[in-house]
């Protein structure tokens, strides 16, 4: 039963309460408080099935569910404008074109710059190729200046070190079998120095006995002494002939001595030659060992370069269309179309003027939503899924159907705030005027969605708890008792209006509370029993006999 229902029933069962009590105390003289009390149609209810929910009723907007602003990365001005607000408009429709004369000359420059850096990357890599391969057939020829100039030293050096190595052991030999030229001919004045001292002193002893023998027979005449002068003068000779032949033996010994020294200073001459031409060979093996490892260096130091030239005419080659894709999308995001199927809210854009920002804003009207706030009070029972229906002014009494899809945690704006919520939002005030918290919720519409109109206003009924399929009773019904336990009165016995029966308890349990009723979850009540209205207020009657009244 609607709520006006309710008022205009409860107004007939006053006047026919009243009527009936006047009827009774003119008849009877009965009291409220004892038998024969005659219960008014509105005093009483029959327990039926009837599902009881607690709502909260607020305003709420009409909304797409999914809007899009169709933007543009490009400045350019705006060359035309196919549609404009509240026309519908196909996925991939063109909505608008802009100039991008501006951006197609930067690519055409752009891909010259890159066609040039391409090209010298290419002749610095053929140049690096020739290089390397020149150097590598030089190497391959044995045409390498360093290196045979190092080779041709080395060569000199070992000449060098053979020649020093053959002198030396022919010096050696020379001077171990006495073949030295300066030795033999020394021996050989040596030898004849000792003959000619050894033929002295024969001569100086036959001298000597010469003159001794003409000693002992000198004649005293003129011829005797004159032989034996002649005698002595022969010993004289013979003893200085002796003499200068020794003189001539000391000479020619150190002669010998000293040419025994010079061939020694020779081979030693002779050794340091050998080891200076070594030292020579020596460093001139290095000098080619060297030598090959600069060439092998610098081959592989072309060979890098190579490399280093081919990747970087691969990255020139790469940049080639990479550079440019930017340009290229810009140059291909110049017609604007639609991203799908919906109605054009705004229109941001003007044909002439650069684009900035939003250039069109589409809504896809296939999925519509309902945006409200919620008061503070309520927001703590409202939970996604809750049921909601809601009328609109474009479609009259036809009620839509959905369900609460989001709940916010961070209250709305309150009005006249930067961002407040515009008009057909929810918003609760207070007596005073002062704005109360509320919180943003949205609503998936279900079912048939061809009447709403985006932006336009609804009323809406959200539930915020509901039980159903049980037994429902006014709640002035409901009492509770002194062992805190909840109960209803009933009249046991009666069928009706004019039938009678006893007042009765029955335990009950509640659960969610309506606007009028609230449902009976468990407890003693049963479908179909009659239950006083007011029982908080009635309990005089418990054990009477009363009478139910008929609707007036």
């Amino acid at each position: 039963m609607s709520l006006p229902s309710l008022f205009r029933s409860a107004r007939r069962r006053r006047l026919f309460t009243g009527a009936a009590a006047a009827l009774c105390l003119a008849a009877t003289g009965c009291s409220g408080g004892g038998d024969g009390t005659v219960l008014a149609a509105h005093e009483y209810r029959t327990a039926e099935v009837e599902d009881v929910s607690r709502a909260v009723q607020t305003t709420a907007t009409v909304a797409a569910a999914k809007t899009e602003a169709v933007t543009t990365a490009l400045t350019g001005p705006l060359t035309s404008l196919s549609v404009s607000s509240g026309d519908r408009v196909e996925e991939g429709q063109l909505l608008a074109t802009v100039d991008v004369s501006q951006v197609e000359r930067e690519l055409a420059n752009q891909r010259s710059q890159q066609a040039t850096a391409l090209t010298t990357e290419l002749n610095s890599l053929e140049q690096a190729e020739q290089k390397h391969r020149q150097y590598r057939e030089g190497l391959d020829q044995s045409l390498n200046p360093e290196v045979n100039t190092a080779e041709a030293a080395l060569r000199t050096a070992t000449t060098a070190h053979e020649d020093a190595v053959r002198a030396f052991e022919a010096r050696k030999s020379d001077a171990a079998t006495g073949r030295d030229p300066r030795l033999v001919e020394q021996e050989r004045a040596l030898d004849q120095a000792r003959q000619q001292v050894l033929n002295g002193e024969i001569n100086l002893a036959r001298a000597g006995v010469a003159s001794a023998a003409a000693a002992l027979q000198t004649d005293p005449s003129v011829d005797g002494v004159q032989q034996s002068v002649t005698t002595h003068i022969g010993t004289v000779e013979a003893a200085t002939a002796l003499q200068n032949s020794v003189k001539d033996l000391n000479n020619r010994q150190e002669a010998y001595t000293s040419a025994l020294q010079s061939v020694d200073r020779d081979l030693a001459e002779a050794q340091r030659q050998v080891a200076s031409t070594f030292a020579a060979k020596k460093e001139a093996a290095v000098s080619v060992e060297s030598a090959k490892l600069t060439a092998r260096q610098q081959l592989e130091s072309l060979a890098s370069g190579v490399e280093q030239a081919r990747r970087a005419a691969d990255v020139a080659r790469q940049s080639v269309g990479r550079g440019t894709d930017h340009l290229t999308r810009d140059i291909n995001a110049s017609e604007i179309r639609a991203p799908f199927t919906g109605v054009v809210v705004t229109v941001g854009a003007e044909v002439g003027r650069p684009v900035a920002g939003s250039v069109v804003t589409l809504a896809d009207d296939s999925g519509m939503i309902l945006r409200t706030e919620v008061p503070e009070v309520d927001v703590a029972d409202l939970k996604p899924g809750a049921e909601v229906t809601f009328t609109t002014a474009a479609t009259g009494g036809k009620t839509f159907h959905g369900k609460v899809s989001r709940v916010s945690p961070v209250a709305g704006a309150p009005a006249g705030a930067p961002g407040a919520q515009q008009p057909g939002a929810a918003g609760t005030q207070q007596s005073s005027g002062a704005q109360r918290p509320t919180f943003p919720v949205e609503i998936t519409i279900d079912g048939d969605t061809r009447d709403l109109r985006i932006g336009g206003s609804a009323r809406a009924r959200i539930v915020l708890a509901a039980d159903k399929g049980g037994l429902a009773v006014p709640r002035e019904a409901v009492f509770e008792r002194n062992d805190g336990t909840k109960a209803v009165l009933v009249v046991a016995g009666a069928e009706g209006p004019g039938s009678r029966g006893t007042v009765e308890e029955r335990r009950v349990e509640t659960g969610t509370e309506g606007d009028v009723t609230v449902a009976v979850t468990g407890g003693e009540l049963k479908k179909g029993e009659t239950v006083i209205s007011q029982g908080s207020t009635r309990r005089d009657l418990l054990g009477t006999t009363v009478t139910l009244g008929d609707a007036a």
